[in-house]
């Protein structure tokens, strides 16, 4: 409880304020060393799913699977985390945190905003960076 009650007293005015805690997807997909973990529900990937194959490798946990597959995250990589509305995503943050991930970012927008990035121009794009 001591790790969860110093995170969250760090997110003061200016934490808040400075919004580094989130990035946008446009920002977070041009991050080719990062991780995009959608922590979604399986029956919501069933229905839509998010690969990212000219991105980034994309991890799949359920939120109330974090406890039992967090050793499947990598620390040491940015963590992008993803779910369809934003609300799982604060929840998951606050985990990850209190779990020692320091580089952990929510990706704003939802799923609108996952979808606007992945037009076939901007997929181009990534497809011709990589090379």
């Amino acid at each position: 409880m001591d790790k969860l009650n110093n995170i969250i007293a760090e997110m003061k005015f200016e934490f808040l304020a400075k919004g580094t805690y989130k990035t946008t997807p446009a920002e977070f997909l041009s991050d080719n060393k990062a991780v995009f973990l959608d922590i979604r529900a399986q029956e919501e990937i069933e229905s839509i799913s998010i690969n990212l194959k000219h991105h980034m490798p994309v991890i799949r946990i359920a939120l109330n699977e974090l406890p039992d597959k967090i050793h499947n995250i990598p620390k040491h990589k940015r963590v992008g985390l993803f779910c369809s509305s934003g609300t799982r995503i604060a929840m998951a943050y606050l985990y990850l945190r209190t779990a020692g991930y320091e580089n952990v970012v929510m990706i704003s927008g939802g799923l609108d905003a996952i979808v606007k990035e992945l037009k076939p121009g901007k997929i181009f794009k990534a497809v011709n960076s990589r090379k």
